[in-house]
């Protein structure tokens, strides 16, 4: 099979949307609205429930003010967990580990 840039990105990229939304101040309905699409759509791509195309990835961060790069980072002052936790104890990972399944979330540790 051949990539198109209209096809879909077989799973959901892993960007930072909601975090650079707020940086940016932006929520659901200011960036649909700009984007022509439904708030809803956005709110699947905040949550990463639905796939992006190459094209939107790039219009949503012409939008947004970033280079497309940018997305697939945490914006200026956004520490990651991993980086929260580089000298943290074994006892602090487990506890954030624990923490982050009951959450429903998968570990980056």
């Amino acid at each position: 099979m051949t990539y198109s840039p209209r096809r879909p990105l077989r799973r959901p990229a892993s960007i930072h949307l909601a975090e650079w939304m707020k940086a940016k101040g932006f929520i659901d309905e200011t960036l649909a609205r700009q984007l022509g699409v439904e708030r809803s759509t956005v709110t699947r791509y905040r949550l990463q429930s639905r796939y992006l195309t190459i094209p939107k990835l790039f219009e949503i961060a012409r939008v947004l003010g970033i280079n497309p790069i940018q997305l697939f980072h945490l914006p200026p002052g956004r520490e990651s967990i991993d980086a929260l936790l580089h000298d943290a104890d074994d006892a602090s990972h487990d506890v954030v580990l624990n923490l982050t399944k009951k959450l429903g979330r998968k570990p980056l540790l």
